[in-house]
């Protein structure tokens, strides 16, 4: 069984930025600085890119950085199709057998390799996924929402006139890449179907969710002081 495998999903298309995954990002498309981060961990025997887009293939191939493109069927280059679909699209058509998979989404320039390199250090018997999380920025038990009216009120009345002190940290998805047997990709539809799913926390100020052309100011920005 050869040992570790990295997928990086690039499909085509994107509702909210126009061909999000390979828009310009500090003077590269933005899929580019997700290869480079797969390479400089050195935590892979191969890395392949799984797109529906002829010109994404073309764009990696120009990058000469010897990763593979597979070309995957467009019912399943959805944007409501599931990560875990991908995975396990490319896991049943490989002529290997992987024992480790890492997914690291394409639009996420701020990874830092040294997380990809200690979290697949973590993957064992008690840990079969794990990816990064950080923490919210505000308590979201003081979430507020309108009502059909235009009125602001609270999401949860219960907590209220808690102040903010007794309430738990809550955490969320860094967005950016994810560690797990290939056995586990295999056997379920979505990592929480699994046990044995361990978040690995980075800080907030590392994390930026690319959806608008303001979160691509704000990203380079992070990256510029970062990395550079």
């Amino acid at each position: 069984m050869t040992k570790s495998l990295c997928i990086i999903p690039a499909r085509s298309g994107s509702k909210r930025i126009k061909n999000k995954n390979i828009i310009k990002f500090n003077k590269q498309p933005i899929i580019y600085w997700s290869l480079i981060v797969a390479l400089k961990s050195k935590c892979f025997d191969k890395i392949i890119v799984s797109t529906d887009s002829d010109k994404i293939i073309r764009i990696v191939n120009k990058f000469r950085l010897n990763i593979e493109c597979f070309k995957r069927p467009k019912s399943i280059s959805r944007d409501t199709t599931p990560l875990f679909e991908v995975v396990r699209n490319y896991l049943k058509n490989s002529n290997k057998k992987w024992k480790k998979v890492c997914c690291i989404l394409p639009s996420s320039p701020l990874i830092d390799f040294k997380d990809i390199i200690i979290t697949k250090k973590k993957l064992n018997k008690k840990t079969k996924f794990i990816f990064p999380i950080t923490n919210y920025s505000y308590p979201i038990e003081r979430s507020l929402i309108k009502d059909k009216n235009n009125y602001i009120k609270f999401k949860y009345k219960n907590f209220s006139l808690k102040n903010t002190q007794s309430f738990k940290e809550n955490f969320h998805d860094a967005g950016q890449f994810y560690w797990g047997f290939s056995s586990e990709f295999l056997k379920y539809k979505n990592i929480f179907d699994s046990k044995k799913v361990k978040g690995y926390y980075i800080p907030n100020f590392k994390v930026r969710d690319i959806d608008t052309i303001n979160d691509l100011r704000i990203a380079q920005n992070i990256f510029k002081s970062i990395f550079n």
